[in-house]
């Protein structure tokens, strides 16, 4: 039968993964686990939810208590903890109902609203669409200016050119730069100010929309910078503030303004919205539909 199958060929991976129940792995069991965590995520992107619960139940022993963000494969590690927590805490759903897609293009807090539903209103008609996710792994506004060779730049463009055209597109980026590269090149003297730093990445970011724009006809949503860290969350705050004052500057993005409701009276990310110390959870779509409530956009 399918199902003695299907749990003949998942005793089989846990058999193939390498590892065993010691405290400690070897590097071969470590890239095993990273493997497995790979699979994980991808097929999580392309919306195979049912593979992802049964891989999981199969790898959870194995990564379990194991402190593997202290180790080499920590980067793997942390999509597989975000999959499993979206996947536990709000998983979404197997059949969406809607017809047509909304891609979710940018770094991994594109994960938090996949295969979910919003609706957007189009022309007259208010329709519901399906989320989907377009991941270019570690991604920063950065790595997309004109010089730049660094290789998410050439995932983000193989991305863009998989949307079709006229699609409807959240674009989901800035919170790797804000965590990473500002403040360093700020530092470096690189920028005078932390504004001007943040001024030079936005943009870097409305000229690469905009081309994407008049290439393809795309209708583009920005997603603000998500205040999860709050190490980073007042480098968030300005970020986003500057954002939305460049983004009024230019009719063809819409700014998705639902930032202020993600937070709480002491100006922290609100306990709702809490997912793993490093996304947000997929409630905050609520914020996301009011958001969009106040756009209409046109079918041609």
């Amino acid at each position: 039968s399918s199902s003695s199958s299907s749990s003949t060929s998942l005793a089989s991976t846990s058999t193939r993964v390498a590892v065993c129940e010691e405290a400690v792995y070897t590097e071969q069991q470590l890239n095993s686990l990273a493997l497995v965590f790979t699979i994980i995520k991808l097929a999580f992107v392309v919306g195979k939810l049912d593979l992802v619960q049964k891989l999981l139940s199969v790898v959870a022993r194995y990564q379990s208590g194991r402190d593997l963000h202290l180790t080499t494969i920590r980067n793997e590690n942390a999509y597989y903890c975000c999959v499993e927590q979206l996947m536990h805490e709000a998983p979404p759903p197997t059949s969406p109902q809607s017809t047509r897609t909304c891609y979710v293009l940018g770094d991994s807090h594109c994960l938090s609203p996949a295969w979910r539903q919003v609706n957007i209103s189009v022309d007259q008609s208010v329709v519901t669409f399906a989320l989907k996710p377009l991941l270019v792994t570690g991604v920063k506004i950065w790595h997309l200016r004109d010089e730049s060779v660094f290789y998410p730049k050439r995932q983000f463009f193989k991305a863009v050119d998989s949307i079709p055209a006229g699609s409807v597109v959240i674009c989901v980026l800035g919170e790797i730069d804000c965590r990473e590269g500002l403040l360093l090149a700020v530092e470096k003297d690189r920028y005078a100010s932390l504004e001007q730093g943040i001024e030079t990445i936005i943009d870097i970011y409305v000229g690469i929309l905009q081309k994407i724009i008049s290439d393809k006809k795309l209708k583009i949503f920005v997603h603000p910078v998500v205040p999860v860290l709050n190490e980073t969350r007042p480098l968030v705050v300005l970020f986003n503030q500057l954002l939305k004052r460049k983004l009024r500057q230019v009719s063809t993005v819409m700014y998705l303004d639902f930032f202020d409701s993600l937070l709480d009276v002491a100006g922290g990310l609100r306990e709702e919205f809490k997912l793993d110390g490093t996304h947000i959870h997929p409630a905050y779509l609520s914020c996301v539909q009011k958001a969009l409530d106040k756009h209409v956009i046109t079918s041609t």
